[in-house]
């Protein structure tokens, strides 16, 4: 087996598994940003004088519904932390002494026991590594996925933002019309 390799490996994952972690600030950051417009859209909506009431609310509600997508996908990204770990070098020093004991008392030599105890750490390198990359693989895909709906979500928004840009329009026009009708009324 080729010691170093595992290693090497091993170590390869667990930096990944940091990348992982600061790489779903991003789509938090954007989540939070959307999902703030969206509700002040929402809330600014002018809906009893509006002729867009209804696009506006199936629009606002699909991009609701991929914001809300991408919020399960980042929370499942964030609660997939099962990485398997080597044992700490005391356990490992302990395991090596017993190890060694072991052999001694069968007769063997120190020598068997190294090559016993590389071979045991090599495997456990390998269990943990495999497991650490499937882990990673997961978790990867679910800040991709999390991206993907947000991006997803941007389509809809931008659609009810220009129904709430449209509709605020005709309000302000609307309320100029009623000012000007109601001042020209009050000076005759």
């Amino acid at each position: 087996m080729n010691s170093d390799l595992y290693r090497e490996m091993y170590k390869f994952e667990w930096e990944q598994r940091t990348h992982l972690l600061s790489s779903i600030n991003i789509p938090i950051a954007a989540t939070v940003t959307l999902s703030t417009v969206l509700a002040t859209m929402a809330f600014t909506f002018p809906y009893s004088k509006s002729s867009y009431k209804v696009e506006f609310m199936w629009t606002a509600i699909l991009s609701l519904a991929c914001l809300v997508t991408a919020i399960v996908f980042i929370f499942l990204s964030v609660l997939a932390s099962e990485y398997t770990k080597i044992p700490p070098a005391g356990a490992l020093r302990d395991h090596y002494k017993k190890l060694l004991q072991w052999h001694r008392n069968h007769g063997r030599t120190g020598k068997d026991a190294r090559k016993d105890f590389a071979e045991a750490f090599d495997d456990a390198l390998a269990v943990a590594t495999d497991e650490n990359s499937t882990t990673n693989r997961f978790r990867g895909g679910c800040v991709y996925l999390a991206t993907v709906f947000l991006c997803c979500a941007l389509i809809p928004l931008a659609v009810a933002g220009a129904f709430h840009v449209v509709t605020s329009i005709q309000k302000s026009e609307t309320e100029r019309t009623e000012h000007i009708c109601n001042r020209q009324l009050n000076l005759d």
